[in-house]
């Protein structure tokens, strides 16, 4: 995966027609707004690999979940769901992939801690065109107010 496609999914939402983008915008901005800042900025360690056999990727994931980023979800979720939209309802699962169509497996192990933090999300739009998955950020969501 190039690094500039790099991304952790608080929400899927799969295909969602163009004239329903702006509501995402209404939900997700009032959401990041209403965060707690004594959760901000949020941070996980991604520390091990996987293999996930069914869609064939290999991931980093992290072995403690963090809070904050589960109730962010959990909102996001409740909210897109509340308002018409499907959103995968699996439980948040924090993971990166880094690399798609592996068809044979690597055994899972521990790799150095890669430590991201955030103070925002963003909403992305992916598109699979034939040499990869180009994800392009439409909007994003400050958690917090930054002062100047």
């Amino acid at each position: 995966m190039p690094s500039e496609s790099l991304h952790t999914t608080l929400a899927f939402l799969g295909s969602v027609p163009e004239r329903r983008i702006p509501e995402l915008t209404q939900i997700a901005g009032p959401l990041a707004a209403a965060f707690s800042p004594s959760e901000v900025p949020l941070r996980l360690t991604f520390d091990h690999i996987e293999r996930w056999k069914k869609p064939q990727i290999i991931s980093a994931l992290t072995r403690e979940e963090s809070a904050g980023a589960i109730a962010l979800s959990e909102s996001l979720k409740n909210e897109l769901a509340r308002r018409g939209f499907s959103p995968d309802l699996k439980p948040f699962r924090a993971h990166v992939t880094l690399a798609r169509k592996v068809p044979h497996g690597t055994h899972d192990h521990t790799m150095q801690s890669v430590f991201w933090s955030f103070t925002e999300f963003a909403l992305i739009e992916s598109r699979t065109e034939a040499q990869a998955t180009v994800y392009r950020v439409l909007e994003s969501f400050p958690l917090i107010t930054v002062q100047k």
